[in-house]
């Protein structure tokens, strides 16, 4: 299993590669002979290492994020442990379509990491919850306040606030059937018998009610999450907002240390919804779109000389360091012996 999950990596990684520098080789051909070597040489170091810190410093963050949650619902995990799941979900989300692999992969190696599977999907759960709730309350307020010095055109706001409303609808549908456990029933009752599933079944009744045990069992360990230690739920918030703050503030800081001094508020708002579009595209990271889209937001407010290296290095931080820690990681702990389960405290 864990080398058909490494081998099924390989084609969406060249994907992602390729997409990621056409479109970065575009905009330097784009903005080719406008100087920019000569301004690239004006690069202070310090903001250079300051971002490579933030993304550290990043990685560090979701460990720890990680390892609180799990300590609410009675698990435990070292912080090296947590770091490695992370990086190696990251390398699976960051290449495949709407970061479809994280999850799964994540899940997976908590499991060989010696978590029982209910624990596992519920820090899986917990985190997609989070990423979530942060755009839903962050996108609107930005169109809201800000719309006028984003200068966004209107099928860009409809399509942002779709996508809000649908994800607000799936949050709803995924607390109602937490809050009523005999939905989950009737829904894999209603999943199990479809004429496609079910031709890949020998038992849909068995199967049914052994995806309901399992997805009860996880029911009861989220809702235990939500329930918990109010001290260590504050943590878990304060470790979402900083991971988030130390995310979107790489983009400031390269601009900084081009020499730029363009508003933060201005920076940090455009990179928000620009990341939250491209995550329900169907490529890899948005490979490509992003890329074209961060030069088109910017074209206006960073000389045309340096646009292609901000691109470029905003990427390289943002999303390449992912899939460059975490591909080796992932590898690694492919072919490590799994542990054996433990059983919740």
């Amino acid at each position: 299993m864990a080398v058909e999950l490494v081998g099924k990596q390989r084609l969406w990684l060249a994907v992602t590669v390729s997409l990621s520098a056409a479109s970065i080789a575009a905009v330097f051909a784009a903005t080719a002979g406008e100087g920019g070597w000569q301004m690239l040489a004006g690069m202070r170091p310090v903001y250079l290492l300051a971002s490579i810190g933030f993304v550290l410093l990043l990685w560090i963050m979701e460990g720890l994020r990680l390892q609180v949650c799990l300590q609410i619902i009675g698990g435990k995990i070292r912080l090296l442990d947590a770091l490695e799941v992370h990086l190696a979900s990251s390398f699976a989300a960051n290449i495949t379509p709407f970061s479809s692999g994280g999850p799964p992969v994540a899940t997976y190696f908590l499991c060989r990491k010696g978590l029982p599977l209910d624990q596992s999907l519920t820090l899986v759960t917990m985190r997609l919850l989070l990423t979530f709730a942060f755009f839903i309350i962050t996108v609107p307020l930005i169109l809201i306040f800000f719309n006028s010095m984003m200068g966004f055109t209107w099928w860009l706001q409809v399509l942002v606030m779709a996508i809000v409303i649908f994800i607000l609808g799936l949050i709803a549908i995924f607390f109602y059937l937490l809050l009523h456990p005999a939905s989950i029933r009737h829904l894999v009752r209603w999943a199990v018998n479809l004429r496609p599933v079910k031709r890949f079944l020998p038992d849909p009744n068995g199967s049914s009610l052994k995806a309901y045990r399992q997805l009860l069992v996880f029911s009861n360990t989220l809702a235990l999450l939500f329930r918990g230690d109010r001290w260590k739920l504050g943590l878990v918030l304060l470790y979402t907002m900083l991971i988030w703050i130390t995310f979107f503030a790489i983009g400031p800081v390269l601009l900084y240390g081009l020499g730029l001094n363009i508003p933060v508020t201005l920076t940090v708002a455009r990179q928000i919804v620009l990341y939250f579009v491209i995550s329900y595209i169907p490529l890899p990271g948005g490979s490509g779109v992003a890329e074209l889209g961060m030069a088109s937001l910017f074209a206006s407010a960073v000389p045309k000389g340096l646009l292609a290296t901000f691109v470029a290095g905003w990427r390289i931080l943002t999303y390449h360091s992912g899939i460059l820690a975490g591909a080796p990681v992932l590898l690694r702990l492919a072919r490590r012996a799994p542990v054996r389960v433990s059983q919740p405290g």
